[in-house]
């Protein structure tokens, strides 16, 4: 269930776009297991894997660096990483102003 949550800052307060603070509960184990498959990669099974999205706000340094950073991060937790998977970049229309354009990034 996706829910609001004040205590993070979640308002929504133009009462028609999302907060982007909802809480997802589980992960689309088949959606998953489908992208792993066309990216050649083996997918643990269901609950031996985490997922996640890096929001990256530095432009000063390369791409590959940074998944390399991340990579070492994870490796120094024991962790490791199995893919970085590409985004597609969609555009989208903010309804309280038509104007103005959005980008939302999605998986392949």
């Amino acid at each position: 269930m996706l829910e609001r949550m004040d205590h993070r800052g979640a308002c929504a307060c133009d009462e028609d776009t999302g907060d982007g603070s909802g809480v997802m509960t589980s992960i689309p184990y088949e959606i998953y297991l489908e992208y792993a498959r066309e990216a050649n990669v083996v997918l643990p099974p269901l609950g031996r894997f985490a997922t996640g999205i890096i929001f990256i706000h530095d432009r000063t340094t390369t791409i590959p660096d940074l998944m390399q950073q991340f990579s070492k991060i994870t490796e120094e937790c024991d962790l490791k990483v199995s893919s970085f998977e590409s985004l597609v970049r969609i555009r989208f229309f903010n309804k309280t102003n038509l104007n103005r354009t959005g980008i939302l990034k999605l998986y392949k």
